[in-house]
């Protein structure tokens, strides 16, 4: 859940970030869940990279995104 907070406070300073999760949105539960319910609400973009490929892949995720300057884990 902290990558989510981070992105949404980066987000509400004007950084264009998008998010990569690595499990499937119903496993997400707490702070977790909560954040990653206030960044969709925002609109960033998000991706689950587990599900089906390529778009469900980082490199799919790449074709449509620029390349990162920064990744948080």
């Amino acid at each position: 859940g902290d990558g989510l907070a981070l992105a949404r406070r980066l987000a509400n300073r004007g950084v264009r970030d998008v998010i990569l999760i690595a499990a499937p949105r119903e496993k997400y539960a707490g702070d977790a869940l909560t954040n990653l319910g206030v960044v969709s609400r925002m609109a960033i973009p998000l991706y689950e990279i587990d599900s089906v490929p390529p778009s469900g892949t980082l490199a799919g995720v790449l074709e449509h995104e620029t390349a990162p300057a920064l990744i948080v884990d």
